[in-house]
């Protein structure tokens, strides 16, 4: 009786050993081999395993891979810009690496994307294929899995300098292979295409410049990664906002002014930008501002030039900003006079008697313009020369403490009151 319950229980211990058996110990059995585990596992470790000839050197561990002589390992791999299913990519042992039952070390290559292809390994082994592994992320690769933490800045505006054009996103899961990311337009309104190369890389943090004139209207840009075309990270995180910002010359602040004065241009939807860019030019007819004294993103004051050319009348104001130009003609220039002299002249010559030569500088002094004396068209002066910036007459009175002042046009455009001196002769 003892002899049968001996037997029972180790027919039962035999039957729960072999029951208890891994998948491993199976397939030991079999001799089928089986990769447990790939190393490095993802982009974000490949830089320690990479070789002085940029090779990725990959270890597999796992049961039954033979001998080198018996076997060969496998990459499912994207081999090429225009691959559209993997091919299976033979490797070969990396210099100084080994193949044994539990452990092979072999050289991965860099695809024609300069970056290594993502895709799954197996081994065939004792006239046998292990089951495919799952697929490796080593290269840039479509990065759909990377996490984007942040986008500063989250907001651009397309007047802002240069400073204020780098990109930084940080996040996870990038890599350490730099890529070319593509810059696009989500938004309908708005079309884009731009590509970038990033100035920095690293696993946790992209850093790029925003191109010039990316849209030309507001949109909403996404960023993809320029050999697969997938986002970067998933789906909208991977976006910030561009604002194109179209400024007019709305309003101009005196209308009536002179060389010398300030004046101010607004616009009442904004886009000047807070700061005022290096590429942006100001001119009055085609004189160039070289004095502005104020800037924010509404209005611009600066002094009109103190050019003696400048003749009275309506001025094109001229303002090329984000490489647009914008005109505006409500600004007009009055006559201002700066001095006046007198010269007596007493000698009579050719029976005139005592005459006085009256020498007016000043800015914007023609053409056609009306000269005042005490709020009278005076007749009794005579006009000898006249130019944007000297007005010579004469008369045969003795003007001296009387005001003048000089109208142009429909005498709408006045220009300041001066008045004239005692001869000092």
């Amino acid at each position: 009786m003892n002899k049968i319950i001996t037997l029972c229980l180790l027919i039962i211990c035999v039957i729960v050993t072999g029951c208890g058996n891994s998948a491993g110990s199976v397939s030991s059995l079999n001799n089928t081999p089986v990769i447990y585990n790939v190393t490095p596992s993802d982009s974000s470790s490949i830089a320690q395993s990479v070789d002085s000839n940029g090779n990725l050197n990959v270890t597999l561990t796992g049961v039954n891979f033979g001998s080198q002589n018996q076997g060969r390992v496998y990459y499912n791999g994207y081999t090429s810009e225009t691959s559209t299913t993997p091919q299976s990519i033979p490797l070969t042992l990396y210099y100084g690496g080994s193949w044994t039952e539990n452990s092979i070390s072999v050289n991965l290559v860099k695809s024609t994307r300069e970056t290594y292809p993502n895709g799954s390994f197996y081994v065939v082994a004792n006239g046998q294929q292990s089951p495919v592994t799952a697929r490796y992320n080593f290269g840039v690769g479509n990065l759909t899995n990377a996490i984007v933490s942040s986008i500063n800045p989250s907001v651009f505006n397309s007047y802002d300098n240069s400073s204020s054009r780098y990109m930084t996103i940080t996040g996870s899961g990038f890599g350490t292979v730099k890529k070319n990311l593509v810059l696009f337009s989500m938004t309908s309104s708005s079309s884009v295409s731009r590509e970038v190369e990033p100035i920095s890389w690293t696993d946790t943090s992209i850093s790029f410049i925003i191109p010039d004139n990316l849209v030309d209207s507001s949109a909403t840009i996404g960023i993809k990664v320029a050999d697969t075309g997938a986002m970067l990270g998933n789906s909208y995180t991977s976006s910030f906002k561009y604002n194109v910002f179209n400024p007019t010359i709305s309003n101009v602040s005196p209308t009536y002014a002179y060389p010398g004065q300030s004046v101010t241009i607004y616009s009442y939807n904004g886009g000047f930008g807070t700061e005022r860019p290096g590429n942006m030019y100001l001119s009055i007819n085609d004189n160039t501002v070289l004095n502005i004294t104020s800037w924010n993103d509404s209005s611009i004051t600066f002094v009109i030039p103190e050019n003696t050319s400048f003749a009275a009348g309506q001025a094109t104001i001229k303002l090329y900003l984000n490489n647009k130009t914008i005109t505006n003609s409500s600004l007009a220039l009055v006559p201002h006079i700066t001095n006046v002299t007198v010269y007596k002249d007493s000698s009579g010559i050719l029976g005139l008697g005592t005459t006085y030569k009256y020498t007016v500088t000043g800015y914007c002094l023609s053409p056609n313009t009306s000269m005042f004396i005490d709020n009278t068209l005076s007749s009794d002066i005579s006009m000898s020369t006249s130019s944007t910036s000297t007005i010579v007459f004469t008369s045969s009175k003795d003007l001296a403490g009387r005001n003048i002042y000089l109208t142009t046009g429909n005498s709408t455009i006045t220009s300041n009151y001066y008045s004239l001196p005692s001869a000092n002769n």
